[in-house]
């Protein structure tokens, strides 16, 4: 690999190796435009809607505010040419850092730097952003490169993800191509490539992380459409029902916490007025306290949490649908039991009496829509 020459007006500064200092300026995010088809992972798009993960509102908030208050502490990876001339640079892994960066230099904002341990303007610190520049790389390599990097990040999702593979297929690329990006097993692709089959209204739950990767895969393997849906539903029920169930669990040791906290602060003003020992009740109360900032956390943060199906959620939906399956309906009681009541019936038997009344249940109360049990006893007993 060759390096590539430093620019005249020294927007790109070699350091050692692949590192370098690049102008904030020359740096582009890799959207697929001015003829290059490489495309951020994360910006794949289904529907017109972004489905990478990773680039929500509060996750961004909090790597800018990482980047804000403790620095930029790993540096970007661009690719280039060897002759870089007046070219911009393409990023491959770091676009939601560079996000991060912009947002705080248009807001003006203070940064801390590392090196000095003091405060600059956003502008002035990251003037210059120190970056790994991979040269002379074909498409492959760099979604390699996007694709590893992003993976052991945040995660862009399954659906960009299944999406993209969909492009690479459509681009002529074969199993050793698509490994080689990925560095995932032959059965996981064939695995996620058994994805693309799922209709839309199941992809788009994946899409949306309303279902993860293995309910999907189990949906992919029901060939209906309309059952496969009624499952996926189904065991959004059970999910939610779960959710709930551990969102009522959090409140209730929340409460507790509050209890035992108010208790030994009872306990620590009766020791006080008393002249009894304080140590074993403040004790207490500082346990209580931590647990109950704990508990209000993660009752906040489950809150806003997103109803998630799981493969447990899936497994009882599974279990209700075949119940539903094995009930009997009119067509199987028309199919299975009334021949054989009418031959017992017929017979005369010792249970010839009930299989005649289930017969007149079944002719005088079922198909006419009699629910009255007395009423129908009664005509039978009247016949």
């Amino acid at each position: 690999m060759s390096k590539p020459s430093v620019l005249e007006d020294e927007k790109v500064i070699h350091l050692h190796g692949i590192l370098f200092r690049v102008k904030h300026d020359l740096i582009q995010f890799a959207i697929g435009e001015d003829g290059d088809t490489f495309k951020n992972p994360r910006r794949i798009m289904v529907k017109g809607r972004l489905t990478g993960q990773g680039l929500d509102k509060e996750t961004m908030d909090e790597l800018r505010e990482a980047i804000r208050t403790e620095g930029l502490q790993h540096p970007l990876t661009l690719c280039g040419e060897s002759n870089l001339g007046n070219k911009r640079l393409t990023l491959l892994n770091g676009e939601r850092r560079k996000l991060c960066i912009d947002k705080l230099i248009s807001d003006k904002a203070e940064c801390f730097d590392p090196a000095s341990k003091t405060w600059k303007p956003a502008a002035e610190l990251y003037e210059f952003i120190p970056c790994n520049i991979l040269i002379d790389i074909d498409e492959k390599e760099k979604y390699k490169v996007a694709f590893s990097s992003n993976e052991r990040a945040i995660e862009i999702g399954e659906g960009a993800t299944v999406t993209l593979i969909r492009s690479w297929r459509q681009a002529g690329w074969q199993d050793s191509d698509i490994q080689k990006a990925t560095t995932k097993s032959i059965t996981w692709l064939r695995d996620t490539e058994s994805l693309l089959n799922l209709d839309d209204h199941t992809f788009d739950a994946l899409v949306m992380g309303e279902i993860n990767r293995t309910v999907a895969l189990e949906l992919a393997k029901i060939a209906d459409k309309k059952e496969r849906i009624r499952r996926l539903e189904k065991s959004r029920e059970h999910a939610a029902l779960r959710l709930e169930s551990i969102q009522k669990n959090i409140q209730n040791e929340v409460a507790e916490a509050e209890e035992v906290a108010e208790i030994s602060d009872a306990q620590i003003r009766h020791a006080e007025l008393t002249g009894g020992d304080t140590v074993k009740a403040e004790a207490r109360k500082a346990r209580a306290e931590r647990k109950l900032v704990r508990k209000v956390t993660q009752a906040s943060k489950l809150s806003s949490k997103r109803v998630q199906v799981t493969i447990k959620d899936l497994d009882k939906a599974n279990a209700d649908m075949q119940g539903d399956t094995k009930a009997l309906t009119m067509a199987k009681i028309q199919k299975h039991h009334i021949g054989d009541l009418t031959v017992i019936a017929e017979e005369g038997g010792k249970h010839a009496d009930k299989a005649a009344l289930m017969l007149f249940w079944w002719h005088n109360g079922v198909l006419v829509g009699n629910r009255d049990l007395r009423t129908i006893f009664d005509e039978f007993d009247a016949q």
